[in-house]
């Protein structure tokens, strides 16, 4: 073990005293050299009286200037006039009765000026140092001193010097607040992120899943049942079982991801793959491309592809029979993906909330994007114009606003499709 470490245990019930609970609270050591470097300056002026003045009442009164910074040494609170008046005392009573050419003594009046500054209110520490200096003052005039014109400039370099502790260890704290909440900040945005991936993959995965089940029960339920068909379909059912767990160990995995290590996320250049596993699971989905999909940005091609992935599930899921359109264009300054499917002629009553939409939404606002989900000419309608990276994002995304999350008028029609 370190000396350093030796001595930090040593002194770990000190603490800085503190007059309020908005003072600021500083490391150990600033505190502890404050107060010894009072310790010194008593035992310095004693000693200088030594041989020319008695050596037991010069320690008394010493002593009386000693006693709060004892106790504050000890890890005491101690209050800025109970600091005060005991030092001004002691000091003032040696200069006057036991005086000294050069007194060590007054500069336990700079130590507190400095002290009451560093810790207390500036109202606070300025009483104090107008009562020091009164005192410096009322002693050169009656000959008990010499070097006024030395000790005041001192004095207000000693009150400079704690305001300006103060204001700085103000400022750490007030940084390492900010950081901290920044920390938690970010720690809460990753959380929000994983639950975003966990919650895609599982619901795509599983609306898959369900998709070559439904199959296999209804190749097994007819009359001239399939059995093959119906052991393809469970096979399916069993391969998408298989990559879903393997994506969810992968999107967990992130939580443990070492910094600087990057893990393949799928992107734009993945959603015809993705549009073809719902079709091969039996969901009437078609997919057109307008435009180079690679030059979409990567930073928005996991969002696109996670969105296509969620909507899709959505129809898998609550309309297996409806027919989707996926539709992607990457020609203009602003890529726009819209995702469209048929509604039920029934009239069930219209679903508004779910994370699934939440997360779409979370993910169009990190991109600086705008996105559209609900009911648009008798259909179900996501809609999603991206920001183009180099570009003013109210250039073109304003215009397209209005239009794009302009209310529908009439009768609202049954929502399928939403989570």
């Amino acid at each position: 073990m370190s000396v350093a470490r030796l001595i930090q245990d040593a002194l770990r019930p000190y603490r800085p005293g503190i007059a309020d609970d908005n003072a600021p609270d500083y490391v150990w050591w600033v505190r502890l050299f404050m107060d010894g470097a009072a310790l010194m300056c008593g035992v310095v002026a004693v000693a200088q009286r030594f041989g020319t003045h008695p050596l037991l009442p010069t320690a008394g009164l010493i002593a009386i200037a000693m006693i709060p910074w004892v106790y504050d040494i000890a890890g005491k609170s101690t209050h800025w006039m109970a600091l005060t008046l005991p030092t001004l005392i002691g000091a003032g009573a040696v200069a006057v009765i036991y005086p000294m050419e050069y007194d060590v003594a007054l500069f336990l009046l700079v130590l507190l000026a400095g002290a009451v500054g560093a810790h207390d209110k500036l109202w606070q520490a300025l009483a104090v140092t107008v009562k020091a200096a009164a005192l410096m003052i009322v002693l050169a005039t009656l000959g008990h001193i010499d070097g006024l014109a030395f000790l005041l400039p001192l004095l207000l370099v000693g009150l400079d010097v704690g305001v300006v502790m103060q204001y700085q260890q103000r400022q750490v704290v007030e940084q390492a607040r900010m950081q901290a909440e920044r920390q938690e900040q970010v720690l809460q945005e990753q959380r929000q992120q994983i639950a975003r991936e966990v919650h895609d993959v599982i619901a795509h995965s599983l609306s898959v899943t369900m998709l070559h089940l439904t199959a296999a029960r209804r190749s097994l339920e007819d009359d001239d049942a399939d059995v093959d068909e119906a052991l393809d379909a469970l096979r399916d059912a069993e391969k998408q079982g298989r990559l879903a767990m393997a994506d969810i160990r992968q999107t967990v995995g992130l939580l443990g991801q070492k910094p600087g290590k990057t893990e393949t996320t799928p992107d734009t250049t993945d959603v015809p793959r993705l549009v073809q596993g719902f079709r091969d699971a039996g969901l009437d989905v078609s997919l057109q491309v307008h435009g180079e999909i690679e030059k979409v940005p990567a930073t928005n091609g996991l969002s696109v592809f996670r969105i296509v992935q969620e909507s899709l599930a959505n129809v898998a899921k609550h309309q297996p029979d409806a027919r989707a359109d996926v539709l992607l264009d990457c020609r203009q300054k602003h890529p726009r993906l819209t995702i469209t499917n048929t509604l039920p002629r029934s009239t069930a009553p219209a679903s508004t909330g779910g994370s699934g939409i939440r997360g779409m939404r979370e993910r169009a606002e990190l991109l600086g994007g705008e996105l559209f989900v609900g009911r648009r000419d008798g259909k179900w309608v996501v809609d999603l114009v991206l920001a183009h990276p180099g570009h003013d994002k109210k250039c073109g995304l304003e215009k397209i606003k209005t239009e794009l999350l302009k209310p529908s008028t009439g009768a609202p029609d049954p929502v399928v499709g939403t989570p």
